[in-house]
Parts: C-alpha cells; structure tokens; sequence
C-alpha cells in the first residue's frame, strides 16, 4: 500500500496537480482559521475575488450575479504573473504569487503579498507587504491567533507565520513543519488543542504536531494519527475532515477514495480510527478540495467531474452516500467556497461555476469566465475567496 499510495502521488503532481485547487479560509465556520469577516457582520455587498494565472479579478457583488459577466476589477500589478493562493482575514487579503524563472529570493520571485482594503480593491492596489518565500504558495490560511499558514509547491513543507495582521516584508517563518519524505499537500490547524494535523501522502499518513500555533523552529511530529494520502484537509465542529485515498480495507479496489472523519478532534493525542466515506466516490480518483459551512460538507471530486454534498456533516457517523451530487457543467474542478445563502462557487478550468441552494435543490446559476482571451495557463481561476 505505502508504494502504490507513493506511486499515485508522484504521478498526480506530475500532471499539474501542484497548483492546488482547494478551499481557502473564507467563508467556512472551520476552527483553524478566524474566517473571512474578522467577527463582523458581513457587509451589505461581499466581492468575490478570484485568483488567476495573471493577476487578481474581482466581482463587487457576489450574491447579485446571475449571469456571465466582466469582473468589477482586475489587479495585475505585482501579481501579474500569476496567484497560486489567497486567504483572507478581516480586510486583509493574502496572496501567494508566482515564481518568475529568476533565483529564488529576487524581486518578482515566489512571494506571500499582503493587501489592506480587501472589500475594496481597485486596478491599482499595491501590497502592502511582499514577503518573499523560497517557494510558491500552494494554499494559505489565517487562523485565530493571527498566525498565517503556508502550504508550499507539492506539499514539501507547512510555515507558520506570526501576526499576520502586520506582517512584513521582512517577515520570516516563525516555525517550519516539516517531514523527511516531505509531500504534505494538506493540513489543519485545530486551535482548541493548538494542534496541527497534515497529510503526508507517500505512505506515513496524517502526521500531528502538538502546541503548533507557539511552536518555533522546526520541531518533529508528535505522532501518526491514521494511514492514508490525503490531499485536502479542514477542521470544523470539532472533527477533522481529510478528503482523498484511504488505506484499503482489502474487500475493494486496491485504492479506495472518499472522505475520513475524525471526531472530537481537540482530544486527538494518538492513532485513532476515522469514519469513513467512500460510497459514490470512484476508486483511486484524485480528491483535493472540500468545503465546510452551517454543517454543509462539500467534496470535489476532480476526476469523477463531480461535487459531492452532505447536509449535516456533523451527523455522518458510517458510510453513506452524498445528499446531493452535481455533475453538469463541471471540466476539472477545483478550489470552493460556499455563501451564507448557501451558494457555491467553484473554480474549473473555464472559469468560476456558480450554483444555488446547494442544501435544499442544487441549481446552476451561471460560469464566470475569468478572462476572454489568453490559454488556459494564464485564465484559468486558482483560488477564489468572498470577502465577507
């Protein structure tokens, strides 16, 4: 099992899998992050910002759209050549960009920008702070202490950085988490218990360190929480949700994918056995991103072309199939975020797919194309976050 899971996970990140299309912070009511408001009412309009492969694009009024139409702002600027993440927390927007063919450290190289405003961006916002970082971001989260989280190119290691609502350009990683295999494309931070939990997907399975929000330097894990390559992860009611290829149970396919939940998650302080879900869900099919809501769990099952949804995720205690499984409009699905009308937005390769009332009649709004011209490369949305 450790080299058929290795074996996967190397050809994965050699198709392109290295920008990971999951979910950012906002939006959710997950625990390992302090969610896209700050503790405040949402605003009366709330921009969805989109992350391309050239820049930032913005749609000023998330919950007016009922069609395809041009954003309301694009940013380029020190992004132009492209986002691989963003999160958000309060009115600060992070965003991971991408590394220009220059060495690593040099202006326009691999960077975490910080831009105040968020809720109102314009063409000409700059940074308020560019730290360079010596790889791109993969997915980045803000979590209730204000630490600012890194998941770096193919999951190689996880950075902690402090004060995220001040960070700057001098900033540096205050803790490096790391593995001898590395391969870490998925963490969550639990913040009762301090806890960080990531998937290491070459045969160790989820790894956990404790007291990790205060943690310095670059400690050793704590310890193996479960076998499995798991490529995307969140913590939400107390349960940890890890989404991707399960340790077979030998009366299936010899890679089973689906969902692994872990209940009571601040008391986890060894192996523990996960619930897990794999009805509806191909065997070995490449999972990545989920999203968590008002208890509504949603899985993106990439390869199935397909968005799996469960009403009440806090009740799932067996196997069991999805309420709700969407498959029309769907290329290769990516990065999702759902509204606090219960709409969801899902980057895929044509563009921004948005549907209503995912917990009730999941209905088809409309496909927002990122950019009219232009490959797939430079147009296609990365990441995607409401400003709430």
């Amino acid at each position: 099992m450790k080299n058929l899971l290795f074996v996967t996970a190397i050809s994965l990140v050699l198709a392109g899998c290295g920008n990971k299309a999951g979910t950012t912070m906002n939006g959710d009511d997950d625990d390992d992050d302090v969610g896209s408001d700050g503790g405040n009412p949402p605003p009366a309009k709330v921009p969805l910002i989109v992350g391309t492969g050239s820049g930032l694009q913005v749609w000023a009024d998330s919950a007016s759209i009922t069609s395809d139409v041009d954003p309301d702002v694009t940013v380029k600027g020190d992004v132009a050549n492209g986002v691989t993440a963003i999160a958000i927390s309060g009115d600060r927007l992070y965003v991971g960009r991408k590394g220009m063919a220059v060495p690593p450290g040099s202006d326009g190289g691999s960077a975490i920008l910080a831009y105040d405003g968020a809720h109102t961006l314009t063409a000409s916002a700059t940074a308020a702070a560019i730290v360079k970082t010596p790889l791109d971001s993969d997915e980045l989260r803000v979590d209730t202490a204000d630490n600012l989280w890194d998941d770096v190119t193919a999951g190689q290691e996880v950075f902690r950085y402090a004060s995220a609502s001040t960070l700057a350009a001098t900033a540096g990683p205050a803790a490096t988490f790391t593995h001898p295999n590395m391969q870490l494309p998925s963490f969550a931070v639990e913040t009762t218990s301090q806890r960080l939990f990531a998937g290491q997907i070459s045969g160790t399975g989820v790894i956990a360190w404790n007291d990790a929000m205060t943690a310095t330097g670059s400690p050793p894990d704590d310890f193996t929480l479960s076998l499995g390559a798991y490529w995307g992860m969140r913590v939400d009611h107390d349960r940890l949700y890890a989404v991707g290829q399960h340790l077979s149970s030998g009366t299936g396919p010899a890679v089973e994918s689906g969902v692994a939940i872990w209940a009571n998650a601040s008391a986890i302080t060894g192996t523990a056995t996960p619930i897990i879900i794999k009805t509806g869900y191909q065997g070995g099919g490449f999972i990545q991103n989920l999203a968590l809501r008002d208890d509504i769990l949603v899985v993106v099952a990439r390869d199935q072309k397909a968005i799996m949804i469960y009403k009440h995720a806090s009740a799932l205690s067996a196997d069991v199939a999805p309420d709700f499984t969407i498959t029309d409009h769907l290329s290769a699905p990516g990065r999702a975020v759902i509204d606090a009308s219960h709409r969801l937005y899902i980057a895929d390769t044509g563009g921004v797919l948005v549907f209503d009332t995912i917990d009730t009649a999941p209905t088809f709004v409309t496909q927002l194309a990122t950019a009219a011209t232009g490959t797939v490369e430079t147009t296609r949305p990365i990441d995607l976050v409401l400003a709430e």
